[in-house]
């Protein structure tokens, strides 16, 4: 089973992995929540996971948030494919942005690619920068090759 890895200031709560497919070493479905408060105008990783080489993974994020006052809120679902042959990780395509619900549109919530890793980041941008709490659940289904 792949473990993300976590992110300083992150909280991963619950790991749940659906199903490991025997015929091929590594690939799985699993389903994760995580959440995070953001307290200023940085994109935060709320979640990451570092790909094993020779792999490709179909993920499926809803994100949800709430301003600590109440006033903003927002819900989002974002979706990618990401492989890693040797190397980096890398999008197969565009991240697609399912749905985007928000009473602010200076938040946002998207998958990003660093070296090996795939990350879900949130932002909770200008023009002010409120105190926010994100919750997100991340389904991927991850594919190896057999071993």
């Amino acid at each position: 089973m792949t473990t993300p890895d976590r992110h300083p200031g992150a909280l991963q709560e619950t790991e749940i992995n659906l199903k490991t497919h025997t015929a091929y070493a590594g690939s799985e479905a699993t389903q994760i929540t995580a959440a995070v408060k953001t307290i200023d105008q940085t994109t935060t990783t709320i979640w990451q996971m570092t790909l094993p080489e020779n792999t490709c993974v179909f993920l499926d994020a809803k994100v949800v948030a709430r301003e600590a006052q109440g006033v903003g809120r927002a819900a989002y679902q974002r979706m990618a494919l990401v492989y890693r042959a040797t190397g980096d990780a890398a999008f197969q395509g565009s991240v697609i942005g399912y749905m985007t619900i928000e009473t602010d549109a200076n938040w946002n919530a998207t998958f990003t690619v660093s070296g090996g890793a795939v990350r879900l980041q949130v932002y909770g941008g200008p023009p002010t920068a409120p105190t926010i709490y994100w919750v997100a659940k991340i389904e991927y289904q991850l594919v190896a090759t057999d071993s």
